[in-house]
């Protein structure tokens, strides 16, 4: 970022998996027992370290401040610490789910997740959860990457976030916009669902000294381009919310329902997804919309694309976008999703129908390498 706005870190959680067929390997313990003690991420903000899972693999760039820090720290020690898997006897894959193993634990599945945060009081943290909830449709629809599940094709482009549906409260828990830090705890309170796991969450950490908003719906993503596009996007709505706060400005709130259905529509569908349009949405200003909720949608018409809607989010941030130096080479991949439809989990689709389960796994590992 050219201000340097906000400190941007992110985790991404990499598959353990046999070299020769892609399936997950129990190996985390064992690659962590040869790695440089110096590389380790436990209780740092960057580094590598095990997970939830014995096959979960957690690489962290550290805190960030600008897009070519968050590049750097993606790569960080990415290739050796492939390069120590491959000497343990395995493999590494970036992607949602396994392709070509039903796993031993329920819900395991492999996330991107990143932390945007400042120094600021909590409730700035609030009112850029509240920005970035709005567009979690958008934000699902172009970063989809797993869409094949035990060597077939699932009914979803994200299985991931179809399968943990603690990932987003979904119908058993509506996932509202907050007014303060407070109405993170009721929620919690009320529902008994814990709002750490929900695809947007605000934090405040006041020991620390400043606040952060937790984004963990992405499903990890195979390619540095793709991290780094998402981090620009997240940093602009940020940025966007921080601006409206300082004109005393909230924004537009989709009604719930709606928001949950177009999830589900994203994740089953991808850039595929018809997204149902929101026509009560009140405005802040004239010429002010919010894609598939835009008062300039025709009036007989009740859904849109959601390569339309992926379009209009990144038209209704494009100044925030030029602010922070997010160029048209860095938003490549969301370009070629919006023209193409094309997303990661397409891609893996393409590979599978053209060529077969086995050379995905290879694909899947090689693309991992590379970044």
């Amino acid at each position: 970022m050219v201000n340097d706005t906000f400190e941007h870190g992110i985790e991404q959680e990499f598959q353990v998996v046999d070299p020769w067929t892609g399936k997950l390997k129990k190996g985390v313990e064992e690659i962590l027992r040869d790695l440089p003690k110096d590389w380790l991420g436990i209780d740092k903000p960057a580094g590598i370290e095990g997970d939830h899972y014995p096959t979960q693999l957690e690489h962290k760039t550290g805190i960030c401040v600008n897009l070519g820090d968050i590049r750097k720290g993606l790569k960080g020690n990415r290739t050796e610490m492939i390069n120590y898997a491959r000497e343990c006897g395995y493999a590494l894959i970036a992607t949602g789910v396994n392709p070509f193993s039903k796993t031993d634990y329920p819900g395991e599945s492999f996330g991107e997740h990143h932390h945007i945060g400042g120094n600021e009081t909590s409730i700035l943290a609030v009112r850029r959860h509240n920005l970035i909830r709005e567009f979690i449709p958008e934000l699902h629809a172009f970063t989809v990457n797993s869409p094949i599940y035990e060597k077939r094709k699932t009914d979803y482009m994200s299985y991931r976030a179809h399968r943990s549906p603690h990932i987003h409260p979904g119908s058993r828990v509506k996932h509202s916009s907050f007014k303060s830090i407070n109405g993170v705890e009721d929620a919690k309170r009320i529902y008994g669902s814990n709002p750490r796991y929900w695809d947007v969450t605000p934090y405040a950490f006041i020991k620390r000294g400043y606040s952060t908003v937790e984004v963990r719906l992405f499903d990890t993503q195979t390619t540095i381009d793709m991290s780094v596009a998402i981090t620009a996007i997240l940093e602009a709505l940020a940025l966007k919310a921080k601006e409206m706060d300082e004109n005393d400005k909230t924004p537009p709130k989709i009604d719930e329902n709606i928001l949950c259905h177009n999830r589900n529509q994203a994740i089953k569908y991808g850039m595929n997804a018809k997204f149902k349009v929101d026509k009560n949405v009140k405005y802040l200003k004239k010429g002010e919309h919010f894609a598939y909720h835009s008062k300039e949608i025709d009036s007989k018409s009740s859904s849109i694309h959601a390569t339309q809607a992926v379009k209009e989010l990144i038209v209704y941030i494009e100044d925030e976008l030029d602010e922070i130096g997010a160029d048209s080479n860095i938003l490549s991949p969301v370009n070629k999703a919006i023209k193409k439809k094309k997303t990661p989990a397409s891609h893996q689709l393409d590979i599978f129908n053209r060529r077969g389960i086995e050379s995905l796994s290879t694909e899947l590992m090689n693309e991992t390498i590379d970044g």
